[in-house]
């Protein structure tokens, strides 16, 4: 598991986990990107949403496990083009 800082914001904690070689890039990012921001606090509420279908038992449920989990598919993959573009940026100003 990530070493997480103390105090950090309960959403951090959950994309930190998801990808913990990020920990540096993903903090920066959350607090001097809003739409990084956003895009954080939707992956969180998705993941919510997905778990409490994901307790349930019956069709609607499994249907909707189904959609969450292509949501948060969608999102994780625009969290890894922000922290891909990150880490291109940062490779840029260190080659100068």
């Amino acid at each position: 598991m990530a070493k997480i800082q103390p105090l950090i914001n309960p959403v951090l904690i959950r994309i930190i986990e998801r990808f913990p070689e990020y920990n540096d890039a993903i903090c920066n990012l959350f607090r001097t990107i809003p739409s990084f921001n956003e895009i954080c606090m939707d992956l969180e509420q998705c993941c919510k949403t997905l778990e409490h279908y994901q307790r349930q038992d019956s069709d609607e449920a499994r249907l909707r496990t189904t959609e969450y989990g292509e949501i948060l598919r969608g999102l994780e993959l625009e969290i890894m083009q922000y922290l891909n573009d990150y880490d291109e940026k940062l490779h840029n100003e260190s080659t100068g």
